[in-house]
């Protein structure tokens, strides 16, 4: 965006950045094919958003744009929202059962942060409906009562201690952190859970730091997982 360009770079409009021109593509899906592009476009209205109630000036955007892209990224999210498979895939056997696996982990913490940062601009109702917000919620739920009776069920996918078990945390403990007023019982029970969980990932280092699955992905989606917690 603005704050990246080099100075010979052109400056171009919000509909211009390619991380973010599928959510004004009229002829497309609505919404960028990657998570990556959705996590930029919500880092970036935060970002707006904060800027502007600063009353300081210079911001990258002007408060007309960001509403447009606002609305553009609301509407099309939406729409992946309502496209969006949550049975379980290959990676819990391929039989189609509903279980808190990688796959539902990351859909989960990516509409976690789309509702979060949505419904953090009050009197704004239009940029996410209630009924829209109350979808999401009660997916949203539904998968951390999966996540949560895995623990309570012994379900491998929570269980084997591997690089799964701090990549399945860190999705539930950012819904514990975005839902805690609404339902602090049910994320009180999540953050213990996450904790206790964890101590299993322990035998997975050697007491000389070498992770025992290997030093690419796996040591990737372990590391990764344990920094987003702590």
């Amino acid at each position: 965006f603005k704050s990246c360009e080099g100075q010979s770079q052109p400056v171009l409009g919000l509909d211009g950045w390619y991380s973010l021109e599928e959510y004004f593509d009229v002829g497309g899906s609505g919404y960028p094919e990657k998570d990556v592009g959705g996590f930029r476009a919500f880092h970036l209205l935060r970002r707006l958003w904060a800027c502007f109630d600063s009353g300081r000036g210079g911001c990258e955007y002007g408060e007309e744009e960001t509403e447009v892209l606002a609305n553009a990224v609301a509407k099309g999210e939406m729409l992946r929202f309502a496209a969006t498979m949550w049975s379980c895939g290959g990676s819990c056997g391929g039989n189609g059962d509903a279980a808190f696996d990688l796959t539902a982990a990351e859909k989960v913490s990516y509409f976690t942060h789309f509702y979060d940062v949505l419904i953090s601009r009050k009197g704004n109702d239009e940029l996410l409906s209630v009924e829209d917000a109350v979808s999401i919620s009660e997916k949203l739920e539904d998968q951390i009562d999966l996540f949560i009776s895995a623990f309570w069920t012994g379900g491998w996918q929570l269980w084997n201690g591997n690089n799964w078990t701090p990549h399945l945390c860190v999705a539930a403990i950012e819904w514990a952190i975005v839902f805690w007023h609404e339902h602090n019982t049910k994320a009180t029970e999540v953050l213990r859970i996450a904790n206790d969980i964890m101590w299993l990932h322990r035998n997975y280092y050697t007491d000389d730091g070498v992770y025992v699955e290997g030093v690419a992905m796996y040591t990737y989606m372990s590391m990764e997982g344990m920094m987003a917690m702590a």
